[in-house]
């Protein structure tokens, strides 16, 4: 009977200290997954400012080429008054500025959201010195040779 119980004691023990065991691996693999989903959303927040920026140059871009071709356009008018025997310099001139008129809508559409956007970033983004680390450590960061900028100004 001594032996007995012994034995269940022993068991009990083994019991436990596999219990133990099992607990500490959960916790460690619990930690291991929220600090890969911190380093995901890092990631994914640095992807979307770098889209931003991205879009932000492909709008200062078009703006770029709109301006340009304004310009086009005002040296067509000026042939066409000097010279108005240009009926076809004229319609090729209308046709044209139609093509601009519609560019400019977009164009006016697209500052109207990005002025909106810059004016919610400066309210909820991150700081300035934050949007400097952004393009530098970005490249770095989508394939993830690098900690977020967050972590290294730490």
């Amino acid at each position: 009977d001594l032996v007995q119980d012994w034995a269940i004691f022993k068991q009990r023990q083994r019991m436990a200290r596999q219990a133990t065991r099992f607990r500490i691996i959960q916790a460690q693999h619990r930690k291991q997954t929220q600090e890969e989903e911190k380093n995901d959303k890092d990631r994914f927040q640095m992807m979307k400012w770098e889209l931003y920026r991205l879009k932000c140059d492909q709008i200062d871009e078009d703006y770029a080429n709109f301006k340009k071709t304004q310009i086009k356009i005002f040296w067509w008018l000026q042939l066409a008054l000097v010279f108005l025997s240009i009926r076809k310099a004229m319609d090729n001139f209308i046709v044209f500025r139609a093509k601009v008129y519609k560019e400019a809508k977009e164009l006016l559409m697209y500052n109207r959201i990005q002025f909106r956007f810059k004016r919610f970033i400066r309210r909820k983004g991150p700081t300035a010195h934050d949007r400097n680390l952004i393009p530098v450590k970005s490249s770095l960061l989508l394939f993830g040779l690098c900690k977020s900028p967050l972590a290294l100004a730490q």
